[in-house]
């Protein structure tokens, strides 16, 4: 036994192995007219921002199959933007939002990056899941 968790050790420190990604469920969700498509987790009491406005948020981001490619909880600090500079999927979800909310997003690939690849993970055509919870309008 010792013997086979010391290679399932060595194994997974060589392959660089993961945890085990769970795809994401896309039951619940309600559309809006340009396909994008949200999840309340939390409403939100406090200011709701405009395209042009600078939010601070934190976020998760994931492929539908679960592989999560960029996060704001594991850097354990909070993002801040103007909200016009980000995917179109971005622009349009967090204005729904208020101060203190967390919507989950699953943003089709004419919202993101389209036909155009960003970073390592995110292909040609992706749909995107986010979780982001809007924590300040400035």
């Amino acid at each position: 036994m010792t013997i086979a968790l010391t290679a399932c050790f060595i194994f997974l420190a060589f392959t660089g192995c993961e945890e085990k990604v769970i795809p994401v469920s896309t039951d619940g969700y309600t559309t809006t007219d340009s396909g994008l498509r949200y999840k309340i987790e939390k409403e939100g009491t406090g200011k709701s921002p405009i395209a042009w406005d600078t939010v601070v948020v934190h976020y998760e981001g994931k492929l539908l199959d679960g592989r999560v490619f960029d996060s704001s909880y594991e850097k354990k600090k909070p993002i801040m933007f103007r909200l016009s500079r980000v995917i179109d999927g971005w622009t349009e979800g967090v204005q729904m939002m208020k101060e203190g909310a967390i919507y989950h997003f699953i943003i089709p690939p004419e919202l993101a990056y389209g036909d155009s690849s960003a970073g390592s993970l995110i292909t040609p055509n992706s749909t995107l899941y986010f979780k982001i919870e809007l924590l300040e309008v400035k």
